[in-house]
């Protein structure tokens, strides 16, 4: 599976990587049935410290005008009714009508 980062992305990027396999580590000994309960015990309070932030699903790409977090152009970073707004407006470089 690729991840596909936003390139203002770059800290979070770092930061997901650094933990992923730590995390993962981390869930497989709380998944092993064999392993004893202070182990476990153990593994699990150091999975909790792991910020919220840590997992990739968490990350999503939002407009950078209102904060939408559906129908994002990536080109643009900006939801689809505040580019059509703007493109209305001329204010979107490099963008024609595609009809008439």
């Amino acid at each position: 599976m690729a991840i596909q980062w936003a390139k203002g992305n770059a800290l979070t990027k770092k930061e997901y990587l650094n933990t992923e396999l730590e995390k993962n580590m981390l869930k497989a000994i709380l998944s092993n049935s064999l392993l004893d309960k202070e182990l476990k015990l153990y593994a699990y309070e150091q999975f909790i410290t792991y910020k919220k932030r840590s997992s990739v699903s968490y990350y999503r790409k939002y407009c950078i005008i209102n904060f939408n977090g559906r129908a994002v152009f990536k080109h643009f970073k900006l939801h689809r009714l505040v580019c059509k707004k703007w493109m209305g407006q001329g204010l979107l470089l490099g963008v024609r009508r595609a009809s008439f």
